[in-house]
């Protein structure tokens, strides 16, 4: 055991972010880590996320767009969105707590299901990605989780900002990954929580910050909707894409 902590101290020195200029103006930037420890993990994670995920062929063909990236790029655009994420938080801080349940019955019900769910039932609740969570896991996160009433079952927060504030507030991104679930391309894999809020009516030309007038987007698509200046239309059940061939 003094052996494996004294190699875990010798790796640990070894961390680093090495960084050269190339002759041609970029910049080559090298991270050392590990195979064992946590911020391995917590790239690898990254790095084989939807994020990092090839195009689908059906989102190839509603885009219009072949996949041409290579798997290194992929990998690239992944870890920037996360950090530029990141970056944009308050302070840097996080700006979320462990967890969040997003409750879309009343909490009395939700109290009772808890306590009469068999531990390991499927369909209890489920992650952002679409994972079944069972009860007893629900009850774990519930301990330090933020619990958001959509639909029923506490005081009621404004959804719909109108003009008043142009960025999407806390509760308007919880309810847009309730309804969107991820990306809204179809065939687009990125779930909610790298998503960005859309503006289908640009702010610019009068658009509202409501949810009628957002669609979650990942960076990727968020950038091509952009280029084109292709429109939607929203509605309580998602968004469908009016696109221009």
């Amino acid at each position: 055991e003094k052996k494996h902590e004294e190699r875990r101290r010798a790796q640990q020195g070894l961390r680093d972010v090495h960084e050269s200029n190339l002759a041609d103006g970029s910049v080559r930037r090298i991270v050392m880590t590990f195979g064992d420890d946590a911020d391995y993990e917590a790239v690898r994670a990254i790095l084989t996320s939807p994020l990092a995920a090839p195009a689908t062929k059906e989102e190839q063909e509603t885009t219009g767009v072949e996949e041409t990236r290579t798997p290194g790029q992929r990998r690239y655009d992944a870890l920037m969105t996360v950090l530029r994420r990141g970056v944009a938080g308050s302070k840097g801080q996080p700006t979320t707590p462990k967890a969040t349940l997003v409750v879309t019955m009343d909490l009395q019900t939700l109290r009772r299901e808890l306590a009469e769910a068999r531990d390991g039932r499927p369909g209890c609740g489920a992650t952002l990605t679409g994972a079944s969570v069972s009860a007893s896991t629900i009850r774990v996160l519930a301990c330090e989780a933020d619990i958001i009433p959509v639909v029923l079952g506490g005081p009621s927060e404004v959804v719909d900002q109108g003009r008043r504030r142009r960025l999407v507030t806390p509760g308007q991104r919880i309810r847009l990954a309730v309804r969107d679930k991820g990306c809204t391309i179809p065939g687009c894999t990125v779930p909610a929580t790298w998503c960005e809020a859309h503006h289908v009516v640009p702010w610019a030309r009068g658009g509202r910050s409501d949810l009628s007038n957002y669609a979650l987007l990942c960076p990727r698509h968020h950038t091509w909707v952009h280029e084109h200046g292709f429109g939607a239309t929203v509605t309580a059940l998602g968004v469908i894409w009016l696109f221009r061939r």
